[in-house]
């Protein structure tokens, strides 16, 4: 899926919610605001990136990778979409 620009925008959570109203899953749209990979987030965080892969595809992964993405990115599960 291709994504619109989102443009420049000050403020992280209003370029998330921005993103997420254009379809794209909450994990996804905070990793591509880092400027981060499936990979670059898997070695940031300490959660596979066969796990991220299956987050972003709407799959429920396990609390402990909840815990290490919802600490890493500083945000909820519910937010990121993982719950």
């Amino acid at each position: 899926m291709a994504h619109q620009r989102v443009g420049y925008v000050q403020d992280f959570s209003t370029a998330h919610h921005l993103l997420v109203e254009q379809g794209v899953h909450p994990l996804k749209a905070a990793r591509i605001l880092r400027n981060l990979s499936v990979v670059g987030l898997a070695a940031a965080s300490g959660v596979s990136a066969r796990t991220i892969f299956y987050a972003e595809a709407g799959t429920h992964i396990g609390s402990f990778s909840r815990h290490r993405l919802s600490a890493y990115f500083g945000m909820e599960a519910y937010a990121l979409g993982l719950i």
